[in-house]
């Protein structure tokens, strides 16, 4: 059984590799996905301070396992999707959740699929959280690197807000933080226009 989880944690370490549009703060690279991973959980534990109803643990386990898949599937920037990529990045995310949570033993195979499918469907107040939070998290990276992928990605102030907004919108404390956030971005020029 330990064994398992050692093939596991081998493949999963791959995702240090895996780099994401962001910046880090001194800009010399890229975001790994594994440090999106650990920067979304602390937000998460964090946040989940402020929320007694919602099941932490449960909260925080959803933020390590949500993108896990990537580790196969690899990473998909927000301006580059259509439906037809988010069809085939739905489809690829789903072998890959086959693929790498085979490595487990059954019981903890089952957790991990269970949570990644109720992270993606966001049909409990623990997943619209984190959910929020992922898409909540780039924007705060961003904003404390100053990177301009945005200004070389034709990204404008609308754009962002247009595809963020309606997954944040629904927590009024997160709509109020991605204001915030947006607002900071304006006053560091780091949209397109």
């Amino acid at each position: 059984m330990i064994k398992n989880y050692l093939n596991f944690l081998r493949e999963i370490e791959r995702l240090k590799t895996i780099e994401r549009s962001n910046r880090t703060s001194n800009l010399d690279r890229g975001e790994s996905d594994a440090e999106h991973i650990w920067h979304l959980t602390m937000m998460v534990y964090l946040f989940c301070e402020e929320r007694p109803s919602l099941d932490k643990w449960k909260s925080v386990k959803l933020a390590l396992v949500h993108d896990l898949v990537e580790v196969y599937a690899g990473d998909v920037q927000f301006w580059d999707q259509n439906k037809e990529t988010l069809k085939e990045k739905e489809e690829k995310e789903r072998q890959s959740a086959e693929k790498l949570f085979g490595l487990l033993p059954e019981k903890t195979r089952e957790e991990f699929l269970n949570l990644w499918e109720e992270y993606e469907r966001r049909n409990t107040d623990e997943a619209k959280f984190v959910y929020a939070l992922d898409k909540l998290q780039p924007l705060l990276q961003r904003v404390q690197s100053k990177d301009h992928v945005w200004k070389e990605k034709k990204i404008d102030r609308e754009k962002l807000v247009e595809y963020k907004n309606e997954l944040i919108s629904a927590d009024i404390e997160l709509s109020e933080i991605w204001g915030d956030l947006v607002d900071e971005a304006v006053k560091n020029d780091l949209f397109w226009k």
